[in-house]
């Protein structure tokens, strides 16, 4: 990930948390689909990753992976 992407994630940007969902929720949604066997179930796991991921971003250390 960018680093500017980072330091605008950190700081609340949707826009920046937007350019993370697209660069990675198609990923997600493949292991989730391995996983899980079922799209429906997959899409609702990438909905919730990501909604976590929005709530904890905040607490990512700078510099942090």
């Amino acid at each position: 990930m960018r680093r500017t992407t980072r330091a605008r994630r950190r700081a609340g940007d949707a826009g920046a948390f937007g350019e993370v969902f697209e660069d990675h929720a198609r990923a997600v949604y493949r292991h989730a689909v391995r996983m899980a066997g079922e799209g429906d179930v997959a899409e609702e796991v990438v909905s919730l990753t990501f909604l976590e991921a929005w709530r904890l971003c905040a607490r990512v250390e700078p510099g942090g992976r």
